[in-house]
């Protein structure tokens, strides 16, 4: 699905979170405290084995700008 956050383009980070549960099959998402998806099930014969992947995208059409992700971290 495609959430719209609207411009971004401040200068400052945002924090995301998103937490995934493997035994319910769902994934929560919340970006600057505000949740985007709450319990949004993915559909089995969408999921690869054990390993669930996710990523970040940005676009600036004809320009360009600088995109920055830090402090990463995964847990089980």
């Amino acid at each position: 699905d495609y959430v719209e956050v609207g411009n971004l383009e401040d200068g400052k980070y945002h924090p995301l979170t998103f937490e995934w549960n493997a035994a319910e099959q769902t994934f929560n998402l919340t970006l600057d405290g505000k949740q985007l998806f709450k319990d949004t099930s993915i559909p089995e014969n969408e999921l690869v084995g054990q390993q669930v992947y996710f990523g970040f995208t940005a676009a600036t059409g004809l320009y360009s700008n600088l995109h920055k992700v830090r402090r990463i971290s995964v847990s089980k």
